[in-house]
Formats: C-alpha cells, sequence, structure tokens
C-alpha cells in the first residue's frame, strides 16, 4: 500500500479498489480511506484540518510500514 494523502484527483468509484472502515480503529463509523487502485491510499477526511484527519493521516502511514502493523 502506498502512503500518499495526495489531493490529486481520483474519480469514485472508477479509481477506487476498495474503502476501509474506521469503526475498528474508533475514528469514524463508515469509510475514512479510499484505497485507490493505483496503490494510493487516500484520506477522505483530507484538508479538513481536524484531529480525526490527522488520526486517518498516522494510520495511513501505519499501514504503509508492515512492521507497525499488528495482526
Amino acid at each position: 500500500m502506498v502512503a500518499a494523502n495526495s489531493a490529486e484527483a481520483f474519480t469514485y468509484p472508477d479509481d477506487v479498489e476498495y474503502g476501509i472502515d474506521g469503526g475498528y480503529e474508533g475514528i469514524y463509523d463508515g469509510v475514512i480511506i479510499w484505497v485507490l487502485k493505483d496503490g494510493r491510499s487516500i484520506n477522505r477526511f483530507r484538508g479538513e484540518g481536524s484531529r480525526r484527519e490527522a488520526r486517518i493521516d498516522a494510520l495511513i502511514e501505519r499501514m504503509a510500514d508492515p512492521a507497525e502493523v499488528q495482526p
């Protein structure tokens, strides 16, 4: 998974492989990350400037580093 919280344009649903729900992480009960077919992970709340956005950014970074992923 490529950690890229890029504001580059993507088209939903054409470019989206799947979404990751934030309920397990206690962030948001719904999709928080769009994983695109090209491997980028996009924070659904990017540009919001909120604590939720920061938590999702941190999660994307953890997911990008396999050593930090918990089983």
